[in-house]
């Protein structure tokens, strides 16, 4: 009911096929003092619009029975002066942009959020107040600016997601946020921290620029306005006042130059509070808007969802590990004398890789390679993988194909191509006599060489049923013997090198890892 002599509430149109999302709304601004109608779809919208007043629409695009740009060509040619904002997903907001040529006052993509949606409703409401006996075309001009404005929106939450989508592990995309962040607001500077909980205290982890990363201090202790705000999900918060940025003044990069303002967002993955964002110092000394805010949100939000695919994929990843890895254990545990083959394999490996200068990123192929390269002898009988005698041929090229089998289990699991190339090629030689593919010289992938010594040495030091290993100086005869047939010469080089300055203890570096007792044997055996 209207009071006399009272201002009349705005009346809003909602046209929503989503209930929840459209009862959620209606209840919201209805909270927010607006007087609020509902409809499901174009056809009902344009209909409660014929019979009654209305300031405002808030319509979605795609709806059945008539969706929103279909109603806001009938609205506008029915009600000329009518505001209507459009609600789209990402995927179509090229339509929405073709929705404001055609007469919308704006859109917001969905997932929204609420305030944001305010901040839009009370501008045009109060522009809608204010224009009363206007030109046209002061409006038209105005609707040209927020249309170019809205394109360059766009355009930067497009790059925001592009960027993010790139970015592989959970250490790369802090890196990401706070460059993003800094470039998509215009600010001077952003920083991201992770935040720990049981000591309430912010851990720097990057900067943008890198420069200014010197001028801060790597652990801050978080006073209470960090606190609460990491208690629970929040927006990001805004500090433009002096006393405000006195607050932030631990974690601005600019100390040199204090800003005139700055944001604070707190990281949330699964609820659960992760990190913090602060940006600040917009160039041209001006504030922060809802524009830089929405892009921050953005940049939360698609970090969050980086973050916990990394997270659910290392799961994922190191179970599947584990499993095959329990695999190659019960493999392994039928002879006694091959127990633990493959982690001795894997870590003399490594201890070569390291020797020749190989990345941490091709050690960690090399090792997951390492303790799975004999997985394709699941595939073959356990007559002839425990047999005490000589091989018949048919049952050795059964063991030769061992490298395919294991090739062809890891394949569909999303295992790296060099790993699996590693598993298929840990046989072949370098003079082009091995198995499966004959491969000879750098034609075979240089960590399947590595693995090759690796694997061939343990086989020469190891007893089998039939005979005693080789003693070390033996065996590491044989492999410079070898060189240039069997081996690679520069893997065969390195090898050397390594036992030169570990001869005395490069049994216990190849068992790293290893149960006391398998330890106890292999020395024992070394002894014999």
């Amino acid at each position: 009911m209207k009071i006399d002599g009272a201002k009349p509430r705005s009346r809003i149109l909602i046209l929503e096929d989503e209930v929840p999302i459209r009862n959620a709304l209606a209840r919201y601004l209805e909270q927010i003092g607006y007087e609020v109608e509902t409809a499901e779809n174009g056809r009902v919208g344009l209909e409660t619009l014929r019979a009654g007043r209305f300031d405002l629409a808030i319509s979605d695009i795609m709806m059945p029975d008539m969706g929103g740009i279909a109603f806001l060509e009938k609205a506008k040619s029915e009600r000329p002066d009518l505001d209507v904002v459009m609600v789209t997903g990402y995927g179509d907001t090229s339509i929405a942009v073709d929705a404001m040529k055609n007469g919308a006052s704006d859109f917001v993509t969905k997932p929204f959020q609420f305030d944001y949606l305010e901040s839009i409703v009370r501008r045009l409401v109060e522009r809608r107040e204010s224009r009363a006996g206007r030109p046209r075309d002061v409006d038209v001009e105005h609707l040209e600016g927020r249309l170019r404005d809205k394109v360059r929106e766009l355009s930067t939450l497009y790059s925001i997601n592009e960027s993010l989508d790139e970015v592989e592990g959970v250490e790369p995309v802090f890196t990401r946020m706070a460059r993003l962040a800094a470039q998509s607001c215009d600010a001077r500077s952003a920083s991201a921290y992770l935040w720990e909980a049981d000591t309430r205290t912010l851990v720097l982890h990057s900067v943008y620029p890198s420069g200014a990363v010197s001028a801060r201090v790597p652990r801050v202790r978080a006073p209470g306005v960090f606190v609460d705000l990491m208690r629970k999900p929040h927006d990001p918060k805004r500090f433009s006042d002096p006393m405000g940025l006195a607050m932030l003044e631990t974690l601005l990069v600019t100390p040199e130059r204090p800003p005139s303002s700055a944001v604070l967002a707190p990281l949330f993955v699964r609820g659960e509070a992760f990190g913090v964002l602060c940006v600040e110092g917009k160039f041209g000394d001006a504030s922060f808007g809802e524009p830089d805010l929405g892009f921050v949100r953005t940049i939360l939000k698609k970090a969050a969802v980086m973050i916990e695919r990394a997270a659910l994929y290392d799961t994922i990843q190191s179970n599947l590990v584990s499993t095959l890895t329990s695999l190659v254990r019960t493999l392994e545990a039928k002879d006694t004398y091959t127990r633990f083959h493959s982690d001795r394999v894997t870590n003399l490996a490594m201890l070569v890789g390291r020797e020749m200068g190989v990345s941490q990123a091709d050690l960690e192929v090399l090792r997951f390679a390492g303790l799975l390269h004999d997985i394709g002898k699941i595939g073959v009988s356990d007559a002839i993988l425990q047999k005490k005698g000589s091989l018949t041929p048919e049952e050795f090229e059964a063991i030769k194909a061992h490298p395919i089998i294991g090739e062809r289990i890891l394949e569909p699991l999303g295992m790296l191509p060099d790993e699996r190339a590693i598993i298929r090629h840990h046989h072949e030689r370098w003079d082009g006599r091995g198995y499966p593919d004959g491969l000879a010289g750098k034609d075979i992938p240089f960590l399947a060489r590595v693995l090759t010594l690796a694997d061939s040495y343990d086989a020469m030091t190891s007893d089998r049923v039939y005979r005693l290993g080789l003693k070390h100086d033996v065996a590491l005869g044989e492999v410079v013997r070898y060189a240039g047939r069997q081996f690679d010469p520069n893997v065969v080089a390195a090898f050397e090198s390594l036992c030169r300055r570990h001869a005395h203890d490069l049994l216990e570096r190849m068992n790293a890892g290893l149960d006391k007792e398998s330890i106890l044997t292999q020395r024992l055996r070394a002894a014999s």
